[in-house]
């Protein structure tokens, strides 16, 4: 089993970026997750995705909600007409104000979609579409944003739809079934793909492949793997690498897709299946999406979610559809403790503006980092992550080299609490800059001079520690 180089293992915070010619039309249906929607709608759950850049998509099943609302916002308006909006309200892209946001939400490296599902690539890509010539940006945002990230510590990490590509195969996606018919594995594509992957190890440097959905051919992934991984000894690679063309080409048969479509939404019924996307098994690391699973074994994970329910910016979003800002650090916290990263989206509108309620949050998670920093970045999983203290205050621990350190999820209640998870601590400190005292014994106990101020999550460092019960 592969896993991540140390960088992305210490970085503990990336941002996912989800911008192009959807946020022009910038609607999806507000409300259930992608994993409710698909579960509660076995028949057609992907034409009701929550998902702005699933738009060309949906509006294709006349009875969506997309469609109903391009019908009456758009009339019968084209996808592909959008494009010159887009164009057009890109030229207001800012590279330096995004990368001066990802530094102050506290990230460490940042994932640019560069070609999402409709195709359009977000750079002038010398490789030419063979089905709609032209079919990218004039302007280099890619190139931008990589100077721009790089330039403030970040690293640059890129994005790219290998499964999908709706200019060269668009069978409307409805099911699972239909996902799996939709890949484009003839020899067009898969000559595509592997050239414009070679573009963006080449020319950017890009030191993360995200793929999506699958890859047109085996033979392929693994020549640009160690492609990949002789140019960039340091880089990592997703999980999302399915090629099975036998698969794909099985799912263009109705009768292939029924036996699919019935066996998914059997295993969503009986819980078996949790998220849309499950585990292939291939990369460094898995990548579950809008999930509140923790545990992946020994593999390493990253979960990646937006601030709503939509990747792409959703105009009709409304405040109470966003995280909360101590919701999101909650959920950070949670994630960190169980070994995992977040890859948190940021959707920004046609012109690049980032919508307040994303900013706000982004700037209350690096608020908070910049005081709790040490007990995330670096650190590593303890064998127990959890406890409960004394006076009942749920607790999450991390591992650093010298320290172990105590995220209680709430505000303790007592100003004396032990912790039975503990051991060999000598001695306590505050990052809050309140003072602590250390009690050593079968169970470490702390005694707080003063209690814990607002926040979400309240932080003690025990330096010395080195054994967690478990």
């Amino acid at each position: 089993m592969t896993h991540t180089p140390e960088w992305h293992r210490d970085a503990k915070l990336g941002i996912f970026i989800h911008w192009g010619i959807f946020t022009v039309p910038a609607y999806a249906p507000r409300g259930a997750s992608i994993n409710e929607t698909i579960r509660d709608h076995p028949a057609d759950g992907w034409s009701r995705l929550p998902y702005t850049e699933w738009y060309p998509n949906s509006i294709r099943f006349p009875q969506s909600p997309a469609a109903a609302h391009h019908r009456a916002t758009w009339g019968d308006r084209p996808y592909e007409s959008f494009r010159a909006d887009f164009d057009a309200a890109s030229e207001a892209f800012d590279a330096d104000a995004w990368a001066a946001l990802f530094e102050e939400a506290g990230a460490k490296y940042a994932v640019l979609v560069t070609k999402h599902h409709d195709g359009y690539c977000l750079w002038p890509t010398t490789t030419p579409n063979p089905h709609r010539p032209g079919w990218h940006s004039k302007r280099d945002f890619v190139g931008e944003l990589a100077g721009a990230v790089r330039s403030r510590g970040l690293t640059f990490g890129t994005y790219y739809s290998g499964g999908l590509d709706w200019t060269f195969r668009h069978h409307p996606i409805g099911t699972f079934g239909d996902l799996l018919a939709c890949v484009p594995y003839e020899d067009d594509y898969r000559a595509y793909a592997l050239a414009q992957y070679r573009e963006l190890i080449e020319r950017y440097d890009t030191a993360l492949l995200w793929n999506d959905i699958a890859y047109p051919d085996e033979g392929d992934r693994e020549v640009l793997f160690a492609d990949f991984r002789k140019a960039k000894p340091d880089g990592t690679i997703n999980d999302r690498w399915l090629a099975n063309g036998a698969l794909f080409a099985g799912m263009r048969d109705p009768k292939g897709r029924a036996g699919m479509d019935a066996a998914i939404a059997a295993r969503w019924a009986s819980g078996a299946m949790t998220e849309a996307m499950p585990d292939s098994g291939l990369g460094d690391y898995r990548t579950p999406e809008y999930s509140d699973e923790l545990e992946f074994g020994a593999r390493d994970w990253e979960s990646c979610r937006g601030m709503d329910t939509s990747f792409g910016f959703n105009a009709q979003a409304r405040p109470e559809d966003y995280l909360k800002p101590d919701e999101l650090i909650r959920s950070f916290v949670d994630i960190v403790a169980h070994g995992g990263n977040l890859l948190l989206n940021m959707g920004p509108r046609a012109d690049g503006s980032v919508p307040e309620p994303q900013q706000k949050l982004l700037r209350a998670l690096g608020g908070w980092l910049k005081i709790n920093g040490a007990a995330i970045y670096g650190t590593r999983r303890v064998a127990d992550p959890k406890g409960i203290a004394s006076d009942g205050t749920p607790y999450r621990i991390t591992a650093s080299k010298d320290a172990l350190h105590v995220l209680f999820m709430e505000r303790p209640t007592a100003t004396t609490l032990t912790l039975p998870s503990v051991r060999g601590a000598t001695s306590a400190m505050r990052p809050d800059g309140g003072g602590v005292t250390l009690t050593a014994g079968d169970a470490v106990t702390l005694s707080l001079d003063t209690p814990f101020g607002d926040g979400p999550v309240y932080t003690v460092t025990l330096p010395g520690a080195g054994m967690v019960s478990g």
